[in-house]
């Protein structure tokens, strides 16, 4: 593809990133995409398809690159004993909450996946299928290691708690901080509710408080300080 191609390619899935993002599927037409990269309407065709194939393209690419996929990469291997595989949980809370926080503005993969959640478009299936699925797996593998009794809906139930403690915070961030007169971005802070959630969770898969302190004490090596902060 030449230079040229790249750039239109590239301009249109900004513009339908903003687009997508701010209002939604359904509201954005490919008019209005194709005038905002500065393009012409049949370069969509082109590049892409369709409308529809636009949308699955920008999606992907925004959740490729999300602010948390390093977090997310923990998971991918589970830790051999129940031990290990919960100081590995701790590591990735504790890091994808850290890093989350750290932006006080909603990302365009968080956009994207809310508005799919709240008015669901002919691309859910694939939204659900090419990225909440795989790490929603990953999740219940190493949930699984830590309970090896569980049934699988019981292990999705716990993997559907923890992304949902997490997410919390993501989605209503601006209430929580006015609530409580926090700054989610102060890494400290950051750290103290990312460690909360570590110590909520380890107690509801059942470990006592003696392991749970160690977990924390080993989980801060993963490039986070005890406060949860990241390292200079």
């Amino acid at each position: 593809m030449s230079d040229a191609a790249n750039h239109t390619r590239g301009a249109l899935l900004n513009a339908a990133e903003r687009l997508f993002s701010s209002r939604g599927y359904a509201a954005v037409g490919i008019r209005e995409i194709a005038d905002q990269a500065g393009a012409n309407v049949a370069s969509i065709s082109y590049h892409f398809g369709s409308k529809h194939d636009l949308y699955l393209a920008t999606v992907r690419r925004a959740m490729s690159r999300h602010a948390g996929e390093e977090a997310v990469e923990m998971l991918a291997d589970p830790g051999q004993s129940r031990e290990a595989a919960a100081v590995q949980l701790v590591r990735f809370i504790r890091l994808f909450f850290v890093t989350i926080a750290e932006r006080p503005e909603m990302e365009p993969c968080g956009l994207l996946l809310l508005r799919e959640a709240l008015h669901p478009s002919e691309a859910i299936e694939a939204v659900v299928r090419d990225y909440l699925q795989p790490r929603t797996r990953d999740l219940v593998g190493l949930i699984h290691v830590i309970m090896p009794d569980a049934t699988p809906a019981e292990l999705r139930r716990y993997s559907e708690l923890l992304f949902g403690q997490l997410l919390y915070y993501r989605v209503f961030r601006p209430f929580i901080e006015r609530l409580g007169n926090l700054d989610l971005s102060d890494p400290d802070t950051a750290g103290e509710i990312g460690e909360r959630i570590a110590v909520f969770t380890l107690r509801g898969l059942g470990f006592g408080e003696e392991f749970i302190t160690r977990a924390l004490a080993d989980g801060a090596e993963a490039g986070l300080t005890p406060s949860g902060g990241t390292e200079q």
